[in-house]
């Protein structure tokens, strides 16, 4: 209840994406993570297998999460292309656990009394010290919403996407494994930034490289063996 696949979810042609998402959302993390939507809170999340919509420099990324809508819904898209890009089933779990996670901060942010401008934002999540502070340190950035939520899932929810990826994957790795894979997405984040700074305090990117090697690793590792390959 209060989530919904959109059609393109049934599309033969995005078999493995359903398949992932069908497994994944029988993992407990998943449900808690979900347990707010169909209640009295009146939004829908909406999943699609679909290019998601160009962002300001025509990136397209591998999921993307769109604010509510007209119709209450909160959308997330999956691009078709982690089928054939050389993505694992597990590598597409953790996008799509990534996804949902900026999907519940914006029904979080919503419940507390809407989500129109930073300045509107900062009062309504003033109840939440530490979302309030990354708010207001982040209230000049360009995309102030992706931003700050990348920011807080970062510092407060990377252990919980960790959480989802072992689980998915029946925890057949270690810990800080999935941990360097469920920092995929939050390369740019002060929280992973002071995970390995180099001498002058910015990110090192020798380390980052060490980090998505082991990520890259365990998700090709995962390629042929899952069901939903």
């Amino acid at each position: 209840p209060g989530v919904t696949k959109d059609k393109t979810m049934r599309n033969v042609a995005n078999a493995k994406i359903n398949c992932v998402y069908e497994s994944l959302i029988q993992q407990q993390n998943i449900k808690d993570l979900l347990n707010m939507f169909g209640t009295n809170l009146g939004l829908t999340l909406v999943i699609k297998a679909e290019t998601p919509p160009a962002t300001r420099t025509g990136f397209r990324p591998n999921g993307q999460t769109m604010p509510i809508n007209a119709n209450g819904q909160i959308v997330i898209y999956i691009n078709p292309d982690l089928q054939t890009n050389g993505h694992s089933p597990l590598g597409i779990a953790k996008t799509i656990a990534h996804e949902m996670m900026h999907a519940k901060l914006m029904a979080m942010i919503h419940n507390a009394g809407g989500m129109n401008t930073a300045q509107t934002q900062l009062a309504n999540v003033a109840q939440w010290t530490t979302m309030a502070d990354i708010f207001t340190d982040y209230a000049g950035a360009e995309n102030l919403q992706n931003g700050v939520q990348h920011e807080f899932i970062a510092l407060y929810w990377h252990a919980d996407l960790v959480a989802m990826i072992a689980e998915y994957d029946n925890n057949r790795a270690t810990l800080a494994q999935y941990g360097d894979l469920a920092w995929d997405g939050l390369e740019m984040t002060e929280r992973y930034i002071g995970f390995m700074p180099n001498s002058l305090g910015y990110r090192d990117d020798n380390m980052n490289k060490n980090r998505t090697d082991t990520s890259d690793k365990l998700k090709e590792a995962r390629q042929n063996e899952n069901p939903c390959r």
